[in-house]
């Protein structure tokens, strides 16, 4: 920082007066006290009472924009969410899913997922998160612990779950080999399903603990719990918005008319609360996401991923093919030694590198506008 940069102190005091203008009686992110079972917490007024309320905004807001793209497909807004009416309506109907039915979902990250946790929500039932990676012994202690009344499956887990005594029925993300119903049939011959609006501090996901003491265990997090998450990560960024409009004499209107649209790779695991947080912040935006079963596929993609993760960086860089995916910025004779990795929906500049100089990799990683 220059000399002329505020001190800590200065700093920490415009944050707390932001903070107080933001959450203030009338304010966008006005804070009320609420009575939890039995305990008085903070909350924040203008948050969805359900987590499907909150998806569905940008239903209509958004419906010709991607929001996610997958090896298998691309889908926008309205595609994703006219699916999720349609699963929900297979769920019910076939299954007799409703409001608190557990449904678990065990599968790579993909559109399916997304789709069926949409759906999930959207008849008030219950998402039970099981993690796609475990052994044959591990999932049947999950699903022990925390039973369902089916399960939507990608082949590989589906193969794994056949296998287990006792199992729920299956829906399969793609056809296979088995005879348990195709996820997209469903999709396709059902009618939507009813929207079930459910109390705020009804479940809505179920997560498995790591088990580090024993095998995992199931942790309930209520629609209040998620939507007032992804409200605190929108408090956040609003809150730096105005702490750069102040810092840099710029109106908050114009930084944030130039600030790029949100998109993510996403490469944590859907079942785990990161790859929950991720999806729900970029959904809430009307950002893209681009999830990968394994992440070094980015550089197949047509276009650019904005955002990465910052420590897959130098592997991305590293990564045997990714020299044929940069774009090299030249001026005059000179080479820039700036280069892009191009992904499918945004940029991310980096310098060339080897597998020695990691550490200014690091330093030069920064968002292209």
């Amino acid at each position: 920082m220059s000399d002329t940069s505020p001190d800590g102190t200065a700093v920490m005091k415009t944050y707390r007066e932001i903070e107080a203008a933001l959450t203030a009686p009338g304010a966008a992110f006005e804070l009320v006290n609420l009575e939890v079972d039995g305990d008085v917490f903070p909350v924040y007024r203008n948050a969805a009472d359900n987590l499907y309320d909150m998806l569905s905004v940008h239903d209509a807001d958004h419906a010709d924009v991607v929001m996610i793209a997958d090896d298998d497909r691309v889908m926008t807004y309205g595609a994703v969410h006219e699916a999720a009416r349609r699963f929900a309506g297979g769920l019910a109907q076939r299954y007799g899913v409703g409001p608190g039915t557990r449904v678990g979902i065990m599968m790579a990250n993909r559109a399916a997922y997304v789709v069926a946790l949409i759906a999930i929500t959207r008849l008030g039932a219950v998402a039970v998160l099981y993690n796609s990676r475990a052994t044959p012994t591990e999932a049947r202690q999950a699903m022990e612990d925390v039973p369902s009344e089916v399960v939507v499956a990608d082949g590989k887990r589906a193969g794994l779950l056949v296998l287990i005594d006792n199992a729920p029925p299956l829906i399969v993300g793609d056809p296979d080999e088995s005879e348990a119903p195709v996820m997209w049939d469903l999709i396709r011959w059902s009618p939507e399903g009813p929207h079930r609006r459910v109390a705020p501090d009804n479940t809505c996901l179920i997560l498995f603990t790591s088990g580090t003491s024993g095998s995992a265990k199931g942790a309930m997090l209520t629609h209040r719990c998620i939507t007032s998450v992804v409200k605190n990560m929108e408090f956040v960024a609003e809150t730096n918005l105005e702490f750069a409009s102040r810092n840099y004499g710029i109106p908050v209107d114009d930084l944030r008319a130039y600030s790029p649209r949100l998109s993510t790779l996403l490469v944590y695991p859907l079942f785990h609360v990161s790859g929950i947080a991720s999806i729900m912040t970029v959904m809430n935006s009307g950002g893209v996401i681009v999830p990968m079963p394994r992440w070094e596929r980015v550089y197949r993609r047509r276009r650019r991923t904005q955002r990465l993760p910052g420590h897959l960086g130098p592997d991305v860089a590293d990564h045997a093919g990714a020299g044929d995916h940069r774009r090299r910025r030249r001026s005059g004779n000179r080479t820039d030694r700036r280069t892009s990795i191009e992904g499918r929906h945004g940029d991310h500049r980096i310098p060339e590198c080897s597998r020695g100089n990691r550490a200014e990799l690091r330093r030069n990683l920064v968002p292209n506008r």
